[in-house]
């Protein structure tokens, strides 16, 4: 399906067992297989000890998942699509987050950065994002999205950030 300008097209919003296999396939395949991502990052995953944020959250069902299995997780979108359960799920911009510097372990975004994309259409709003990840995100950290790497061409060139793959980039000061 072609996205259109403007549209929302969230990845894992469909069923509950979407959110938990898109999850469950970057969080255990994407990064504690990856021996790029420093053991003391992945030991702290395992144990669930793992600060994580949601970009593009949705109606937050990969938050919902990622408490049941034991994470601190949250979520912000840009709207509320799910107002019925609002907790662990912001409304903001994912240009200017309300969180402090270095919060978050993994930072993911499973399509849900793309919307933002699409609906500004304008470099300078992706690198605003791509600042405010790098803020927020914690030395050593994980940033995971199937998608929004591609939209964030120059993410790689900050001294602390590893492109390891499609989907995943590092930030670590750590050699």
């Amino acid at each position: 399906m072609i996205r259109k300008k403007g549209e929302y097209m969230p990845i894992a919003d469909e069923s509950d067992a979407e959110a938990k296999k898109y999850v469950e396939s970057f969080i255990l395949r994407e990064i504690l297989k990856n021996e790029a991502i420093p053991e003391e990052l992945r030991e702290k995953i395992r144990n669930k000890k793992a600060k994580i944020l949601d970009i593009g959250t949705g109606k937050g069902l990969a938050v919902d998942f990622l408490l049941e299995e034991g994470y601190q997780a949250c979520g912000i979108d840009y709207q509320n699509l799910n107002p019925e359960k609002t907790e662990n799920k912001i409304i903001a911009d994912a240009a200017q987050v309300p969180f402090a510097d270095n919060t978050f372990d993994i930072i993911m975004s499973i399509g849900g950065i793309d919307p933002v994309f699409y609906r500004d259409q304008t470099p300078e709003k992706m690198e605003e994002i791509e600042s405010e990840i790098k803020r927020i995100l914690k030395d050593p950290g994980v940033f995971v999205s199937p998608s929004a790497l591609k939209e964030m061409p120059t993410f790689g060139e900050a001294d602390s950030i590893r492109i390891l793959s499609k989907y995943v980039a590092l930030k670590t000061t750590k050699k």
